[in-house]
């Protein structure tokens, strides 16, 4: 996985990240949704052969990478709670 930062400034970010599809683009669109600071967020998938997606996110306030790093990190930690739950159901 590779993310290159194609667009930046005080309320908006645009980057792509290589290698992924879909289903991460879900995710992270969804985290950053939640997030009031956020007034819209989206990817698109440029070619349906690429395994890329290229993201674009806008902000109300707040810095844009600061903003989605707190955002990634807030689904690292929902995904390591929801793995928990899944190995506890699975020893049950």
């Amino acid at each position: 996985m590779e993310v290159e930062i194609l667009s930046s400034d005080e309320k908006t970010l645009r980057f792509k990240i290589v290698g992924e599809n879909h289903t991460l683009g879900n995710l992270i669109q969804d985290m950053l949704l939640r997030d009031k600071r956020v007034i819209g967020a989206g990817f698109t998938r440029p070619h349906p052969l690429e395994q890329e997606i290229v993201f674009d996110l806008f902000l109300n306030k707040g810095e844009p990478m600061g903003v989605l790093r707190e955002n990634v990190e807030k689904l690292k930690k929902y995904l390591d709670e929801l793995r928990e739950e899944v190995e506890k159901a699975d020893t049950e």
